[in-house]
């Protein structure tokens, strides 16, 4: 499948002072990545990782030291890519003295979008982001939850290819969270590439494809969704009649235990699944499954930034 969106052994680093000496602080060290066509990537990092200094080098806001970029065929910055691209970043800055109607007809035309094509997207977006009994009200009256949906709405409104947004539930509560995925389910349905970045993993885990982890500058990991989910480390065992002792010995290594209808689930790594059964068995007790453990993304996100090694200093 083709690349919608690629960086190519890409840095960027920025001046700073520190006890009185120049010195640079590295941002993106090397940076190469590719997010295919028509899928939902989810980009992931701790603050200060360099996940905003990727996003603003492939919107051409500022420029890479070393290495390129590209946007389908054309390099970041590029005019003809831009048009090609809806941004969300994560501060909103619209003017609060227009209404919704006159903002998206505002980005419209910025967008050269034909005025007879904005006066039916206009009404269909806020619409489809909950926002079409409030289009005559000023932004000044907008919640922050409100501000976010009328921001997806602006990335829509000329049909873009590649949709980048940067923590696009920020500021929602559960419903507008749920609207949200339901709308880039259907972007992706209708053939929509979507670069996702996000602090909220839950989200991320939903609706991406694939995800990638970006720590220090340097992409960590990359991988599937559905892979990370299904692969495991640990196992979980359901049983009937495990001694206090044992539960307890269990603990003490580091398994969790639960308990539910006088049954045990326990979660406990791979080395320690036959040890633990045998003692169960010995004690008189039953196994009634054993099954690979549900991975999450959060482990993935953990591991990946736990496993970088410290170095002096820190990207933005």
């Amino acid at each position: 499948m083709a690349a919608a969106l690629r960086f190519d052994e890409v840095s960027k680093s920025y001046p700073a002072w520190r006890r009185l000496r120049r010195r640079p602080v590295q941002a993106l060290d090397g940076l190469s990545l590719e997010v295919e066509d028509g899928e939902i990537f989810g980009f992931l990092g701790p603050n200060g990782a360099g996940k905003t200094t990727a996003l603003h080098l492939l919107m051409g806001f500022i420029f890479p030291d070393r290495g390129r970029g590209r946007v389908y065929d054309y390099g970041f910055g590029d005019p003809r890519g831009r048009l090609r691209i809806g941004f969300l970043p994560e501060n909103l800055g619209f003017y609060r003295y227009l209404t919704a109607e006159q903002l998206l007809w505002y980005y419209g035309r910025l967008n050269e979008v034909p005025d007879w094509s904005l006066q039916v997207r206009v009404p269909d977006l806020l619409e489809k982001v909950g926002l079409g009994d409030a289009r005559q009200r000023r932004l000044g009256g907008y919640s922050r939850g409100m501000l976010q949906r009328l921001g997806l709405a602006q990335v829509l409104i000329h049909d873009p290819d590649l949709l980048v947004l940067d923590e696009p539930t920020s500021g929602l509560d559960p419903l507008g969270r749920r609207l949200v995925r339901q709308l880039l389910l259907e972007l992706k349905a209708a053939g929509k590439t979507i670069f996702l970045s996000s602090h909220l993993l839950s989200e991320i885990e939903l609706v991406c494809d694939r995800v990638g982890v970006i720590h220090r500058g340097r992409l960590q990991r990359v991988g599937s969704v559905r892979a990370l989910l299904e692969a495991s480390s640990r196992m979980e065992l359901t049983v009937r009649g495990a001694s206090p002792a044992l539960l307890d010995a269990l603990r003490q290594q580091g398994a969790e235990v639960y308990e539910q209808d006088r049954l045990h689930r326990i979660v406990l790594d791979r080395d320690q699944q036959r040890p633990a059964i045998e003692r169960l068995w010995q004690e008189g007790g039953e196994l009634l499954s054993a099954v690979p453990a549900r991975s999450t993304i959060e482990e993935f996100f953990l591991e990946a930034v736990e496993d970088t090694p410290p170095e002096p200093g820190g990207p933005r």
